[in-house]
């Protein structure tokens, strides 16, 4: 069974992904994946196949960009929902500190 989920990222918003395939819908973006050695610049209409494990970050590069991440299974769709959770609260969490040591200062 596949998973598809479709997200919007705004410029210079990297966002970490948990996706077996990542497809560029709209825009430009930028994506690396841990423990590869090569970043890839991707347009609407190119993919990025993982071939490995390693958490894979993406940004936009020139406006907002549409991606469909794809996961093969059931596991690997939660597993992807899980990270961009994750990865949300880790952005909430860096923003409120941000926030906070603006207030005291």
């Amino acid at each position: 069974m596949s998973y598809v989920e479709t997200v919007s990222l705004p410029l210079a918003q990297a966002r970490v992904v948990n996706a077996d395939r990542v497809v560029v819908a709209s825009g430009i973006v930028w994506l690396t994946q841990s423990g590869s050695p090569e970043d890839v610049v991707l347009r609407a209409g190119q993919s990025f196949r993982r071939e490995r494990p390693g958490r894979i970050v993406i940004q936009p590069l020139d406006g907002e960009a549409t991606l469909r991440l794809q996961s093969d299974g059931i596991l690997s769709g939660l597993r992807g929902r899980i990270a961009l959770a994750l990865a949300a609260l880790s952005d909430a969490r860096r923003r409120l500190s941000g926030d906070a040591t603006r207030s005291c200062g």
